[in-house]
């Protein structure tokens, strides 16, 4: 071959790439407008009828449905960074009670197991779940831990979850995610929502990519998938399984998810499909009226995506990130998918494979288009300089028949970009929508390196036969200020917050050292802060609602509910049974167990408030008068005392509760009175109260039997203390509008 034939002979290269990436592309193109034509035309047929595209409910029956027990699974492998703030927020801002966050962690990654354990201890509703191997295995392994651990704590506290969610430690969830689970669950065995990118700015074209493919992808491609073909390919988060599909998959294949698949979300939909387990893609906008109830996470102006029931999170922004992330996805979807399921199934679901698939091929038609075109392009440079020198032929003959293919794969182009400028749009407003035509191109490029990667990765795999392991993608979460103050100790959050000094905190830091006093205890006794400020941190710090009670405003069912022994020991009030759920009061923070052996004598769910150590004490104080006789009372106080119960407990505990505050302040205790007489100190009372609470001796008798206090200063106490309570009884008669009682007349008199 002649040096004089290197030319000739990639410029027939160039040709013969240049047409094979033309016919590609139309053949491409076709395929994608069956969607869209599948798609407008259904739109338009339903609109017609006055129908959404698929029937699906409104928020207000979401927001009607009675909870059922849900768990979330979050498996987690190198998410030390992220895993906090994201569990946290999603406890801030859920709309739902009734759930339980799994959190799985590898035994050879110490540093998220930690940050696990810490939202464990923080948050009665999360369990850290640590896998049988060691990391990182793949993501389907490590979900397979988790349910097993889901099942066992079914069986320990013999409940059932209605389904198990899979979400992501990076995701940021809509609150009333969970009340979609709920309404779909059990009548659905599949159900996904939609998943879509935060807001980028408009130079950041590897996040932005993303903004673009999803709002497309779920908004119209899975629509079309679940009309069609009955399958809605799971997505990896915000996604819910109910226990059935989860039983199916295992009896089907020995294990829950396919530990052999990087996307086993995708292979397990298909997997169930065809039996008669049901799948529904559920895309739910919300109304503004009711949206603005809940606080929205929207980190950049502009953002829409809030206004949709769907999962949110900040795709990877760096090239490589990407590339990385979407190479799990190809081999998952194109490659392992189709050495374990092949392409069974009725023609629908092949012709899903293939559209999943093609790319495996399809792809290289960018690059052989890029190719012919550089060549092209050099040789026509050249030519523009020697023209005299080589005369250049045509890519394609001037009459050609593949100018009107090129001319199709140009008008299809643009038709996807204006369809994808207009989805975009829709999430992220008209603006973000001029930057889409570059970040096609960059897409393009980031998916056309992902191919080659999944290539080379998967081809070594059958080669060599090393497993592919979990290529996990590093994510961002957006900064609150908010969850990283739940992160924060207790006494560092009241400096940042400039309600204690640095000095105090030191002081009372040193001083529980010694006594092994509660820290909040220490501060509130030197005076520092007031009792109700100190509850507002730990409601902020704990996500506890604060709880405003009366006991007298309590049923005589709900307050017998918890035996007052075990109320007095782990300082608890029940005070409301609502939906067959016990709301129960306490001023500090139960853990686990606790919570576990409340639920397992109250047979019911638990949700947890947090009041003033004021409020529990006095409230123990009026219980201990109905269940409790540590001393004799007299029958007329008891009858007032009831005929007053009997009528608060009718009426709303919050309005009772705010008007009888004034009246519940002139409640002393019987520690507050032997400090303030002097008998003793206020950390004496605090130390023996601790040893107290697990006896049954009355607190003044113990106070004597220890030495503590003298038994005359002891009766003193007992007298002055009942003497006070008779008259604020005296007091709530008012509120009651009780009257006529003997006792009352007399006390009235006094």
């Amino acid at each position: 071959m002649l040096s004089t034939d290197i030319p000739a002979l990639l410029l027939l290269a160039a040709q013969i790439f240049f047409v094979l990436a033309t016919l590609i592309f139309a053949v491409s193109a076709v395929d994608d407008l069956l969607i869209d034509a599948y798609f407008y035309i259904r739109l338009i047929y339903r609109k017609l009828r006055g129908k959404n595209y698929t029937d699906t409910p409104s928020v207000d029956q979401i927001l009607t449905r009675p909870e059922q027990p849900l768990a979330l699974m979050l498996p987690a492998w190198q998410e030390s960074d992220v895993l906090y703030g994201a569990v946290a927020n999603l406890i801030k801002t859920i709309d739902y009670k009734n759930y339980h966050v799994f959190i799985g962690v590898y035994p050879n990654d110490a540093e998220t197991r930690a940050e696990a354990d810490r939202l464990a201890r923080q948050f009665r509703q999360v369990h850290t779940v640590v896998t049988r191997l060691p990391g990182p295995t793949c993501k389907a392994d490590c979900l397979n831990n988790i349910i097993d651990a889901i099942l066992a704590y079914e069986e320990r506290r013999g409940i059932s979850f209605a389904g198990v969610i899979m979400q992501d430690a990076e995701d940021i969830i809509h609150p009333l995610s969970m009340k979609l689970f709920n309404h779909y669950l059990p009548e659905y065995d599949l159900v996904q929502i939609p998943v879509y990118s935060l807001k980028r700015n408009w130079w950041q074209l590897t996040g932005g990519h993303y903004m673009d493919e999803f709002a497309e992808y779920h908004s119209k491609e899975i629509l079309v998938r679940q009309t069609f073909a009955g399958v809605v390919p799971g997505a990896g988060v915000g996604t819910a399984m109910s226990k059935k599909a989860l039983a199916f998959a295992r009896q089907e294949s020995g294990e829950y998810y396919n530990t052999h698949s990087l996307t086993e979300d995708y292979e397990f939909s298909f997997r169930t499909h065809g039996s008669e387990l049901k799948q529904v893609f559920a895309r739910i906008p919300v109304p503004e009226e009711i949206n603005d109830r809940y606080e929205k996470n929207v980190v950049v102006k502009g953002d829409r995506t809030g206004n949709f029931i769907a999962t949110r999170e900040l795709f990877p922004n760096r090239f490589w990130w990407a590339v990385r992330q979407k190479t799990r996805w190809t081999i998952g979807i194109s490659f392992q998918a189709w050495s374990s399921m092949g392409w069974k199934g009725n023609w629908r679901i092949k012709y899903l494979f293939w559209r999943d698939r093609k790319m495996i091929f399809f792809s290289h038609a960018i690059a052989m288009g890029f190719i012919s075109i550089a060549i092209f392009l050099g040789y026509k440079a050249y030519h523009n300089m020697m023209p005299e020198g080589y005369r250049l032929a045509p890519l394609i003959a001037e009459n050609s028949w593949l100018w009107n293919v090129v001319y199709f794969n140009l008008a299809v182009m643009a038709f996807r970009v204006i369809q994808r400028m207009g989805w975009s749009s829709i999430y992220y407003g008209w603006s973000a929508s001029l930057m889409v035509a570059p970040r096609y191109v960059w897409a393009a490029l980031i998916n056309y390196l992902a191919i080659i990667r999944a290539t080379r990765a998967y081809l070594t795999h059958l080669l060599t036969g090393k497993p592919i392991g979990w290529d996990k993608t590093s994510h961002d979460i957006p900064e609150m200020d908010e969850i990283n103050n739940m992160k924060l100790p207790l006494g560092e959050l009241l400096v940042k917050k400039q309600m204690l000094t640095q000095e105090q905190l030191d002081e009372a830091v040193d001083m529980q050292a010694r006594t092994q006093q509660l820290l909040g205890r220490i501060i509130l006794s030197r005076g520092w802060l007031k009792e109700a400020d100190l509850i507002d941190v730990l409601a902020e710090k704990y996500h506890l609602p604060v709880a405003t009670l009366d006991p007298f405003a309590v049923a005589d069912e709900v307050m017998q509910m918890i035996p007052y022994s075990i109320q007095r020991k782990m300082r608890v009030i029940p005070f409301r049974l609502e939906k067959g759920r016990l709301e129960v009061a306490s001023c500090r923070i139960l853990d686990h167990d606790e919570v576990e052996q409340l639920e397992e004598i109250v047979k019911c769910h638990v949700d947890l408030y947090i009041a003033t150590p004021r409020d529990i004490n006095y409230s123990l104080h009026v219980f201990s008068k109905f269940m409790q006789r540590d001393q004799p009372i007299d029958p007329a106080l008891e009858k007032l005392m009831r005929d007053i119960k009997a009528r608060l407990s009718q009426m709303d505990i919050t309005e009772v509760a705010r008007e009888s505050e004034p009246t519940r302040r002139q409640h002393v205790s019987l520690g507050e009175y032997l400090v303030k007489k002097g008998a003793t100190d206020e950390l004496t009372i605090e130390t023996y109260l601790r040893d107290h609470l697990a006896g049954s001796v009355p607190f003044g008798k113990y106070l004597v039997e220890h030495g503590v206090i003298s038994k005359q200063d002891c009766l003193e106490a007992l007298a002055y203390v009942d003497r006070n309570f008779s008259v604020l009884v005296t007091r709530y008669s008012d509120i009651a509008k009780v009257s006529g009682s003997p006792y009352f007349e007399n006390l009235k008199t006094a």
